[in-house]
This record gives structure tokens, C-alpha cells and sequence, in this order.
């Protein structure tokens, strides 16, 4: 169906139109982001669909990931174990080409994020994981710990791993060791300990500079004893640490809100809330006029943001987020800023906004998908404190904070 034709109704309707669109556009760039603003949508109305397309091989690798995390994000406890052909498709003839082959990692790390949330499914995953080639086993354990799961999960995988270096010690590699040193690992350094002749002889026949992040100070202090080289490489990273650091520090005093063009904004804002129109009208001609500087578009689009009860204002966002040309040091600052405004509008037309930037002109896609879940929950009643993806500071005007603060 035509992109132009969504407009919100229900939770439901959404889904399924949206879905029709990736049925319809197979193996398409349109059926990829249809899946994944399915994620935003969770009906669970279209379980069956979500599950035939996360199974097709004939499917492109996005679009069965997409369809996987919107069927993970379905409610209940859903046990799927066809979803193990999945993890098995081809898997031991790309041993070979495993650790640089991103797709078979993508698919393992999505099916375990299912199993977090549809706990019924974690015994076939674990079976999975104890019949496959160990070698293999390692390397998808060992990457997976790099993405984040709940305590929960990451207790399981890492479980996993540990037993799987004790039955297979020649695993044990310099990766290995800084994976369960770094990463928080529950009986991490127990392993670890009881591990350390070991751990010791790995790291000190390993390439030096592969261990310049290494966290755990007992080790750190017993091969700075032994070799020189290492105590080199410790010293001069914590010497870099401790530079970026105090220049976070410096950084972190200085705030946009003391910028002449954030105060110039801040007093064309305060004078439209109390009913201004003249200034109301310069503060949106400074958001939409593309020959003004991109910085001081997107912070005129914050403050008008905050105006969204006054006519017309609603209207601009949802043309900026969609149509904005603001390309700024690999940033989309003015389409950030309406986006995030429309966010907190419980409207139809926000809703839609949100949704076409999704499927025609994506950018910043973990926030729009976040604000999307939020106001479709809004506008089916339920009603939540927003919990995605947010800034904390606008990071567009931090990195011109930053220029400004070492250039000068």
C-alpha cells in the first residue's frame, strides 16, 4: 500500500498495514523499515506473520531480524523452538569464516534477547549452545557478552562460557580472559583465580598492546612485576584515561544554556508562551529558514518544541522531523529536536509524523522506534512514563561546545 495512505486508527490496524507492506515488498529497503517500525507496534494480532518472516531464509538479514525483535517485544511467554532453525541454518559450514561472518553473531545475539523476555525458550537455546562445535560455542558466547542482556541472561550466557573454557582449555585466549575480566561476569574472578598459572602465561605470550585495557588490578599488578613491557603499556593507558578524564571534567562546566544563541532562543520562547505572535512567528522562521546556521535551527526547534499548544506549531514539527535538511558533523540536529518535541504530543498527527520518518526518511532510528512505542501507547490509553532512548544533554550543541572549548 502506498507509504502516504498510514494514519494512526488503532494499535491493530497499524500492524497489520504495516505488515502488508512487507509481505507485499519482499527482500525490499520499504519491507526492511516496515519490520522495523513493527517493533514500536507490538500487536500481537500479527504473531504468525512476525514468525514467518524471522524464519524465511528468503528473506533479507534486516528484515528477519526486525521481524524477530518486534515478535520478541509480543506479550506473554511465547515458546517458539522452530525458532532454533534459525541458529542452525548453515552454521557448521561457515566455522571457517565465523569470526568475521556478523550475521550468524546478529542471529545468535536476537534469539537470545528473546529467550531473556520468553523465558520458555532458554532450554532449547541451551541445548542449542551445548551440541553445537565448541569452537564455535566460544566465539558466539564470548561475542554476545559484548551486547547487554539482564543480569538474568547474562548470568546464563556467561555460566555458559565459563564451563565451556573448563571442559575446552585450549579456548583460553587473551580475548577470553579480558572478556571475563571486563565484563562484570558473575564468578568472573573466581574463574579467574582459579585459573591464574594459566591466565598468567596466556597474557604474557600474547601481542603486549592487546592487553592495555585490562581492568582487573590483580593481574595487572602480577604482569607488571614480571614484565617491564606490560608495566609500560598500563602506564601509559592510565595516563590517557586520566587525560580523558579531566577533559570530560572541563567539558562538563562549560553548558550550552550560557551560548548567546541558546539565551536568544530561551527569550523569543519565553515572550511566544505568554502570547506573542510576532516573536512566536521569528522563532519558527528560525527554525524552518535553511540559510540560517543548523545549530541555531535546532535550538529554535527545541523551544518551539515546547510551544506545541499554540496554532500551528504541531504542524511545523511534523513537517521538520520529516523534511529538515540538516546535515551537521554526522548529526540530523534539527529532526532531533522536532522529533523528540513530537514525542510528547499524544497526537494522530505526531503518531503519523514519527512513522513516515520511519519508513521514508529514517534517521536516529533507536529513537524514533522508542518514540513511536511511546506514543502508539498513549494513544491506545495506556499511559506510561517515557523509558527510551533520550539524551541527556543535546549532544549536537555538547560537540559545539567542545569545538569551541579546544579551538579557542
Amino acid at each position: 500500500m502506498p507509504i502516504s495512505k498510514f494514519e494512526w486508527k488503532d494499535r491493530d490496524s497499524a500492524a497489520f498495514d504495516l505488515i502488508q507492506l512487507a509481505k507485499q515488498q519482499p527482500t525490499t529497503e520499504i519491507s526492511i523499515r516496515a519490520l522495523n517500525a513493527l517493533q514500536a507496534i507490538r500487536s500481537d494480532e500479527i504473531a504468525d506473520e512476525l514468525g514467518s518472516v524471522a524464519l524465511d531464509p528468503t528473506r533479507k538479514f534486516w528484515e528477519r531480524i526486525y521481524a524477530l525483535r518486534a515478535y520478541t517485544e509480543l506479550s506473554g511467554d511465547r515458546y517458539t523452538p522452530q525458532f532454533r532453525l534459525i541458529l542452525e541454518e548453515n552454521i557448521e559450514s561457515q566455522e571457517d569464516s565465523f569470526p568475521t561472518n556478523g550475521e550468524i553473531l546478529g542471529k545468535f545475539v536476537e534469539i537470545c534477547r528473546f529467550a531473556e523476555f520468553h523465558q520458555s525458550n532458554r532450554a532449547w537455546l541451551l541445548a542449542f549452545i551445548d551440541q553445537v562445535n565448541p569452537a564455535i560455542a566460544h566465539m558466539l558466547l564470548l561475542s554476545s557478552l559484548d551486547y547487554y542482556f539482564n543480569d538474568e541472561m547474562r548470568s546464563i550466557l556467561s555460566d555458559r562460557l565459563l564451563r565451556l573454557l573448563d571442559r575446552y582449555p585450549q579456548f583460553i585466549d587473551v580475548v577470553s580472559i579480558l572478556t571475563i575480566a571486563n565484563s562484570q561476569i558473575e564468578d568472573g574472578e573466581i574463574w579467574l583465580d582459579k585459573h591464574f598459572p594459566e591466565v598468567v602465561q596466556v597474557c604474557l605470550t600474547s601481542v603486549e598492546h592487546e592487553l592495555m585495557y585490562l581492568h582487573w588490578e590483580r593481574l595487572k599488578q602480577h604482569l607488571s612485576e614480571v614484565s617491564p613491557a606490560l608495566a609500560d603499556i598500563f602506564a601509559q593507558t592510565e595516563q590517557k584515561s586520566a587525560k580523558l578524564r579531566e577533559d570530560y571534567q572541563k567539558r562538563a562546566t562549560h553548558f550550552h544554556q550560557d551560548d548567546a544563541m541558546w539565551q536568544h532562543c530561551k527569550k523569543l520562547y519565553l515572550k511566544a508562551k505568554v502570547g506573542d505572535q510576532t516573536v512566536l512567528a521569528e522563532l519558527c522562521l528560525l527554525a524552518t529558514n535553511e540559510r540560517e546556521d543548523i545549530p541555531l535551527r535546532a535550538t529554535a526547534t527545541h523551544f518551539l518544541g515546547k510551544l506545541q499548544e499554540k496554532e500551528g506549531v504541531i504542524e511545523i514539527l511534523c513537517s521538520l522531523i520529516q523534511e529538515a535538511q540538516d546535515e551537521w558533523k554526522a548529526d540530523v540536529p534539527v529532526r532531533f529536536e522536532a522529533g523528540e518535541a513530537l514525542s510528547y504530543s499524544a497526537s494522530p498527527i505526531a503518531w503519523q509524523a514519527i512513522l513516515n520518518t520511519l519508513l521514508q526518511r529514517p534517521h536516529n532510528e533507536l529513537f524514533l522506534t522508542d518514540w513511536l512505542s511511546y506514543l502508539t501507547d498513549q494513544l491506545s490509553g495506556i499511559y506510561t512514563v517515557y523509558s527510551g532512548c533520550t539524551y541527556s544533554n543535546r549532544r549536537w550543541i555538547n560537540l559545539d561546545w567542545d569545538q569551541r572549548l579546544f579551538n579557542t
